[in-house]
C-alpha cells in the first residue's frame, strides 16, 4: 500500500472515529433530554393533579368536620366560626373539583383507570354530600340565622358525615394507590432510560478504544512503511563508506512511493 494512502487512510479513520463519538454523544444527550421531556410533561403532571385531588378531598373533609365541631360552641361563638368556614369550605369544594376534572380529562396507563373509573363511580355521592350540599346547608343556615337552624344544620351534618365518610376514605384510598402507581411508571420509564444511556455510553467506548486502536495499528505500519527504507538507505551508504564500493544497490521492494 502506498504511503500516502497510508497517511490517507490514518486521518480518515481519526476522523470517522471522533464522527461516530461525536454522533453517539448527540444521539444520547438527545434521548435523554426527551426522557426528562417525557416524565416533566407527561408523568409529573398526571401525579401532581391526582396528589392535589387527594389533598383537596382532606381539605374538604378538614372544614367539614371543623364546621360540625362547633355545635358544642353557644351561638355567637358558632356565628363567628361559620361565617370564617363557609368562604374556606366553598373554595376547597371548588378546588376539589377543578383537580378532579383536570385529572379526568388526561389519559391514564390502564392499571390507574380501572380505579379512576371506581373513583367516578362513588365520586357523585360523595362529593354532593360533603361538598356542594353542606356549602347550600351552610348558607341556608347562616342566612337569618337562628339557634334552631344552627342546631338543625348540625345534626343534618352529622347524618351526612355518618352516611359519606366511607365513601370519602375509599376514594382517598384509590387516589393513593393512583398516586403510587404513577410514581413507579414515573421511576421505571426514569430507570429505562439510566440503562439505555448506560449502553448507549458502554457502545460510544467501544467506538473510541476500537478507533484509538485502529489509528495505532495504521500509525506503527504507516512509521514502518516510511522507516525501513530510510533505515535500509542508511546501512547501504555505511556499506558503501566501508567497502568502497559504488555498485552497491538498496534492496528494496514495495508498492510504494519509496519502492518505486
Amino acid at each position: 500500500m502506498r504511503i500516502k494512502m497510508r497517511i490517507h487512510l490514518l486521518s480518515t479513520t481519526a476522523w470517522l472515529a471522533l464522527l461516530l463519538v461525536g454522533i453517539f454523544g448527540f444521539y444520547s444527550a438527545n434521548r435523554s433530554e426527551e426522557s426528562l421531556e417525557y416524565v416533566g410533561n407527561e408523568i409529573l403532571p398526571k401525579l401532581y393533579s391526582v396528589l392535589q385531588v387527594n389533598s383537596q378531598i382532606n381539605n374538604v373533609a378538614l372544614r367539614f368536620f371543623s364546621a360540625s365541631s362547633v355545635s358544642t360552641m353557644p351561638y355567637e361563638a358558632q356565628l363567628r366560626q361559620l361565617n370564617t368556614m363557609l368562604p374556606l369550605l366553598r373554595e376547597a369544594v371548588s378546588e376539589t373539583d377543578k383537580y378532579f376534572r383536570k385529572y379526568d380529562d388526561m389519559p391514564k396507563a390502564p392499571e390507574n383507570q380501572k380505579l379512576w373509573d371506581e373513583v367516578k363511580m362513588i365520586w357523585p355521592g360523595w362529593y354532593q354530600g360533603m361538598g356542594t350540599e353542606t356549602v347550600n346547608l351552610l348558607e341556608d343556615a347562616l342566612s337569618n340565622p337562628t339557634p334552631e337552624k344552627l342546631h338543625a344544620f348540625s345534626s343534618k351534618l352529622d347524618d351526612v358525615a355518618n352516611s359519606r365518610r366511607g365513601a370519602m376514605q375509599e376514594i382517598i384510598r384509590l387516589t393513593d394507590k393512583i398516586a403510587e402507581n404513577t410514581g413507579k411508571i414515573s421511576d421505571a420509564y426514569i430507570e429505562a432510560d439510566r440503562v439505555s444511556s448506560r449502553s448507549r455510553l458502554t457502545a460510544q467506548t467501544a467506538i473510541s478504544v476500537l478507533a484509538v486502536i485502529a489509528v495505532i495499528v495504521l500509525g506503527i505500519t504507516t512509521l514502518g512503511a516510511i522507516v525501513k527504507p530510510l533505515n535500509l538507505m542508511r546501512d547501504t551508504v555505511r556499506k558503501v563508506e566501508e567497502e568502497n564500493d559504488l555498485t552497491l544497490k538498496v534492496e528494496y521492494r514495495a508498492a510504494d512511493e519509496v519502492g518505486e
